[in-house]
């Protein structure tokens, strides 16, 4: 069944696509369909998945992979290998078919007014589509750079104003269908310090620095009161600007009345502004009991300033399973001359990653975030955020623990708590018995997490495939006693084929049983039985076709049908006609029908003398030849031989 619909799907995919070679490109709509590895049924099915604008699809499993550029074959075994390396299938089919094509419309995104997918024309330029999407945001474009991407994956840098004015290697230059053009954001300035809104501003590209202080609300003056910073005014003469290219620069701002720049620097994308306080304190920020301004004591240490301020929140629950907790490890120490430390309180020794503080410092101290993932057979799938030193069954008891067959539909599975995985965050996997962690967690398998670490809890095969020529074959759900009689009944017996239709049967004499060690057996369920294992499968074969042959010839009996055999080939199957007794001339040919059975003199004596075909009656499966005797006289007591040997016929039919 899976040979027939992975070819069917080719199929259909080939005859989609423009051309064989065809290369996905932004704005396709895709297909992907992941079978299972031991049914038909499909697991993973995206049927509407649109290539973004940066060649990236959205997989499960897997997040974002790139797909432009990529021919469907290409793709699908990217997607096939990331599964295996994943650990979610051992030896998944992908099939990936692209349902509509992307190429009629172009995309205009990043710093523009209105970013979004726009019709294509013929003879579109750049200016055209940026001019559709409003224009330019001038005061967050990086000017003056954008990119073009092609539906083909390729890409080209190109200078903005250029395009615009129609001018340089961009004036003649038309867009293609699919095509994306990315106006590039500029890189935030960030403003710390003693104003009234620190944080992130955008300017346009030269503005000055009074300019951006006035966009974070000014420099807290004396008597002015803010949350950040209490009573303390900000220092305007020694601000400090840590460029984006590592260099540091010290200003006051005194002089920026009479218009000069040497006190008034030019801002560039990617800076960091200081305001240092103008008085004897040191603040304190972050994840911490009571952030705020406190008073600068000669000799005190970054430890000391936080251990007054409460420490640092060790667990605070919020919702979604998140906690907020402070990390002593990365603490920022911005210091009154615009430098920068990062101090690390976990790891010091006799006071070093201890600094002395001095006044105007700054301390931030940030979140603390262990994120860990719990997949599988677990009640809560996904992103775990947990205290330091949690360990892995901590991990499986957040997760709700595992999801068992009492919650879940009938034909489902427990999870297997044997056989767990933890794939480590440096890339190392471990198996983890959580079953004998549960019973005594002081094991040490029971291991400490580290940051990104992940928890697969696998199902337990505790299912049993019936297969074959049954009348309702799949997955039953393994108990405890079941016999392999039991479970071909669950799947409604062997198939039967109807009186007047020529189908195989299911044969019971020979169902094949497949353990999930790879061991195998044959039994005869009429004869014997056998209890079921967890994981096996039972295979009922179909009963092969066959003629009966009965009265007088060497071996009556069953013979093996095939395609074209006739009376004088079952005769001679049978060991020919006894001599002695029987009529080598004559036959009768007795065949089901909806009505009951069906009588046929044959006569062979054409085929024997004359070699007349016309005289040698082909037979089909399930047919009776009779050979009669002989001498016989009247056909009607041969009839009533024929009969009587119909009814053992048919009770011997119905005992296997």
């Amino acid at each position: 069944m899976f040979a027939v619909l992975l070819a069917a799907l080719t199929l259909a995919m080939a005859q989609a696509a423009p051309t064989d070679a065809y290369r996905i490109g932004p704005y396709d709509v895709l297909q992907i369909v992941v079978p299972e590895e031991r049914t038909d049924a499909p697991i993973v099915t995206t049927d509407a998945l649109t290539v973004g604008p940066d060649g990236t699809v959205a997989v499960a499993y897997l997040g974002d992979v790139i797909a432009v550029g990529k021919t469907t074959a290409e793709l699908s075994e990217e997607i096939r290998v990331g599964l295996i390396e994943a650990g979610q299938f051992v030896s998944p089919h992908v099939l990936v078919r692209v349902r509509e094509y992307g190429a009629d419309r172009v995309s205009v995104l990043g710093a523009v007014k209105e970013p979004g997918y726009f019709p294509f024309r013929e003879g579109l330029a750049v200016r055209d589509a940026i001019a559709m999407a409003k224009g330019v945001q001038l005061e967050i474009a990086a000017n003056p750079l954008a990119r073009l991407v092609h539906r083909d994956g390729e890409s080209v840098t190109f200078q903005l104003n250029e395009a615009l004015r129609a001018e340089g290697a961009m004036a003649d230059l038309l867009l293609q269908p699919g095509d994306a053009i990315i106006v590039e954001e500029s890189a935030p300035v960030s403003v710390l310090g003693y104003v009234h809104d620190p944080g992130d501003v955008r300017v346009r590209e030269g503005a000055r620095l009074s300019e951006v202080l006035a966009l974070a609300g000014g420099i807290v003056e004396p008597g002015e009161e803010t949350f950040e910073a209490g009573r303390t005014p900000g220092d305007s003469t020694r601000i400090t600007i840590n460029r984006a290219d590592g260099t540091t620069e010290t200003v006051s701002l005194m002089g920026a009345d009479e218009g000069t720049t040497r006190d008034d620097p030019a801002v560039f994308p990617g800076d960091v502004i200081y305001v240092p306080a103008s008085r004897s304190e040191v603040t304190v920020l972050g994840y911490i009991k009571s952030p705020g301004v406190l008073v600068f004591r000669s000799g005190d240490r970054v430890s000391d300033v936080i251990a007054k301020a409460g420490g640092v929140i060790i667990s605070s629950g919020i919702p979604d399973n998140i906690l907020e907790i402070g990390d002593l490890s990365a603490i920022r120490l911005y210091r009154a001359d615009g430098t920068e430390l990062l101090v690390n309180l976990d790891s010091r020794v006799a006071g070093a990653g201890d600094p002395e503080l001095l006044p105007g410092d700054s301390i931030v101290v940030p979140r603390r975030e262990q994120t860990y993932y719990a997949l599988g057979r677990v009640r809560v799938q996904g992103r775990h955020v947990l205290p330091p030193g949690s360990r892995v069954l901590d991990l499986y008891t957040a997760a709700g623990g595992t999801t068992t067959v009492d919650a879940l539909p009938m034909r489902t599975t427990d999870a297997d708590l044997a056989n767990c995985v933890l794939a480590r965050a440096d890339g190392t996997q471990v198996v983890v018995d959580l079953q004998a962690i549960a019973q005594n967690p002081a094991l040490e398998a029971n291991v400490e997490l580290v940051h990104g670490d992940s928890l697969w809890v696998p199902e337990a095969d505790r299912r049993v495939i019936v297969a074959g020529y049954v009348q309702s074959p799949g997955y039953f759900q393994f108990r405890e006693g079941d016999t392999v009689r039991e479970v071909i009944a669950m799947a409604g017996g062997p198939t039967i084929s109807p009186a007047d239709s020529y189908m195989n049967d299911g044969d019971p004499r020979n169902v094949l049983i497949i353990h999930q060690d790879g061991a195998q057996e044959t039994i005869d369920t009429t004869v014997e039985d056998l209890p079921v294992r967890p994981g096996d499968e039972i295979r009922v074969p179909y009963a092969r076709q066959r003629v009966t042959v009965l009265g007088y010839v060497v071996r009556p009996g069953f013979v093996l049908w095939h395609e074209g055999d006739t009376v004088l080939d079952m005769i001679a199957a049978a060991g020919g006609v006894n001599t002695d007794d029987g009529d080598r001339f004559s036959a009768v040919l007795i065949r089901r029908g909806p009505e009951g059975p069906q009588f046929t003199r044959v006569d062979l004596s054409g085929a024997h003398d004359m070699d007349d075909v016309a005289f040698n009656v082909e037979v089909l499966p399930n047919d009776i030849v009779m050979v009669p005797r002989s001498d016989h006289t009247d056909w009607g007591d041969c009839l009533t031989n024929i009969r009587n040997a119909l009814s053992i016929t048919n009770l011997i039919g119905a005992l296997f």
